[in-house]
């Protein structure tokens, strides 16, 4: 499967059949992570492998996406948060780059991949996972073999809709943070907040985004 192959039939997969992803596979998705590009070629990345199906279910009901309870793995994705760059966060952007070429080697090698940002607030992940405070953890992925073939998704606007040149001319422009986003943001923030969260869980799974 050639590169463009893989980026065309690439989908977000979140059910996966039973069954662990082998090590030698999962070294061959973190190899082909570090051959991301990364912000003055630091290659901090380090990243968490959890296959434990009691601390993938702990981490959901923490908060994280109900789909990572029944993934064969999630790889938690971490970069050093100490930066001189705070206004574009190149940490993250690094960690971004590494996650992309994850998913693109997942899907060369067979495997269904999701990117999830669905997760526990940071404090609860470190807590967990053990992960230092000078450690950022920027996203996880869940891997495994897909249970039958996903659906392609079209993308909703072709190139020359979101190209401009020289500067910024679109017309589909969002001009501003409605109300219902909004409450989302509170009522998310609200959530995390509540020490009790866990309880609230059944209710706030209703309002998880669903996908086929």
């Amino acid at each position: 499967m050639d590169i463009f192959e893989a980026m065309e039939t690439r989908r977000s997969v979140r059910r996966f059949a039973p069954g662990p992803v082998p090590r030698e596979t999962v070294l061959k998705l973190v190899e082909m992570a570090i051959t991301a590009p990364s912000a003055c070629d630091h290659q901090a990345w380090k990243f968490i492998l959890v296959d434990d199906s009691q601390l993938l279910t702990k981490l959901t009901r923490e908060g994280a996406a109900s789909f990572l309870a029944q993934a064969p793995l999630a790889i938690i994705v971490l970069y050093p948060r100490i930066t001189d760059n705070v206004e574009y966060q190149d940490g993250i952007q690094s960690a971004a780059a590494a996650i992309e070429n994850l998913l693109l080697a997942a899907r060369a090698l067979g495997l269904g991949a999701c990117w999830i940002c669905h997760l526990p607030p940071k404090r609860t992940l470190r807590r967990l996972l053990k992960i230092p405070w000078t450690y950022d953890p920027v996203a996880a992925v869940a891997v495994g073999y897909s249970e039958g073939a996903p659906r392609a998704r079209p993308r909703k606007r072709k190139a020359e809709e979101v190209i401009s040149s020289n500067e910024f001319r679109f017309s589909d422009v969002e001009h501003t943070v409605g109300p219902a986003m909004l409450t989302r943001r509170l009522a998310r923030r609200l959530y995390y907040l509540c020490p009790f969260r866990r309880f609230l869980r059944p209710l706030a799974s209703r309002f998880e985004k669903k996908f086929d």
